[in-house]
């Protein structure tokens, strides 16, 4: 216990990671509630436990990042959506506008997740327009205070001061599914020129960041066909595996094979999936789209596969189901 509430950093990262282990532990548990909206009992335990033990979550919980914190938001969220769709109570909107608050601060694009979701569940009178305006006040109200600090400090209503470096990343001349962050003199000489000459005030790290992005539009600009056909690679490596990752140990067999079969094993699931006509699987449809395209347009680091490996999972366990229904009516 001492190793854990002492304020040095060693410290400090082993109670982060500690935390970490708990909202995975958590979001196992939400993950079973989810799929106990689709499936059996039994179903719902065995997607569980996939989910559980598949070696990147595992991973996951264990290495400093915020991925922990983004896939308990995420099961939240998506947990509470299902419920405000059963029943429209102030309890399940306040929840519900909560969680999306805080995932956007968390990821600041899932603000364009949440906002389609919304509107479609308005669109589908799932949600009455003053359940909307309710949803997008209360959400707004929780990302309220960053957003406020920010325009304070710089003048700017922003919600993350690094879009453009992350869409540079994964869209410049060197740029590979998993994207490219250096730049050296010798590789891009006029960007780093252009940072060179920033002037260091409290303006920085925003001017910075606009100059990224504007090389990010001017290499779209120019090379449409490169960059389209890189998203492309990027939606799939996303979907299935990278074949070309650069990261140590992606292609060791007890991550790679796991994520191959899930990744492959799910498509026959998302066919059935979608013959079913229920608003709840379309939800879970375009969410998952959403989140492929989105990041097909940055870059794709092996970690964000556990965006969409919940459900990927859920789509597995429609096939075995089906699977299962065909091998009985024999």
């Amino acid at each position: 216990m001492t190793k854990l509430i002492s304020f040095n950093n060693i410290n400090f990262v082993n109670f982060a990671i500690l935390l970490q282990i708990i909202l995975s532990t958590y979001s196992v548990y939400i993950f079973y509630k989810i799929n106990n909206i689709f499936f059996s009992e039994n179903i719902s335990i065995i997607n569980s436990f996939i989910f559980s033990y598949f070696p990147l979550n595992v991973y996951a919980a264990v290495k400093f990042s915020s991925i922990s914190l983004q896939i308990f938001f995420s099961l939240l969220f998506l947990q509470f959506l299902f419920l405000l769709i059963k029943n429209r109570t102030l309890k399940n909107i306040i929840l519900f506008s909560v969680i999306s608050g805080l995932l956007i601060l968390t990821r600041s694009e899932f603000i364009l997740i949440f906002f389609v979701i919304i509107f479609l569940c308005f669109s589908f009178k799932k949600i009455k327009l003053i359940d909307l305006i309710k949803i997008i006040l209360i959400t707004l109200l929780v990302v309220s205070p960053y957003v406020t600090r920010n325009y304070v400090h710089f003048n700017q209503i922003l919600l993350v001061k690094s879009v453009g470096f992350n869409l540079w990343k994964g869209n410049n001349e060197f740029s590979i599914v998993q994207g490219y962050e250096t730049f050296e003199d010798y590789k891009f000489n006029k960007l780093h020129s252009k940072l060179n000459d920033l002037k260091m005030d409290k303006f920085y790290e925003i001017n910075r960041d606009n100059i990224f992005l504007t090389e990010a539009k001017r290499n779209i600009i120019e090379d449409p066909l490169r960059y389209f056909i890189l998203s492309v690679k990027k939606f799939f490596s996303f979907y299935f595996v990278d074949l070309n990752s650069k990261y140590q140990n992606y292609y060791n067999i007890i991550n790679f094979f796991p994520t191959l079969i899930i990744s492959i094993l799910s498509l026959p699931g998302l066919m059935i999936f979608f013959k079913k006509k229920d608003f709840n699987i379309n939800c879970l449809g375009i969410y998952m789209l959403l989140n492929l395209i989105i990041y097909s347009i940055f870059f794709i680091l092996p970690r964000y596969k556990l965006v969409i490996l919940p459900i990927q999972i859920i789509l597995f366990g429609y096939f075995i189901q089906y699977l299962v229904n065909k091998l009985k009516s024999k």
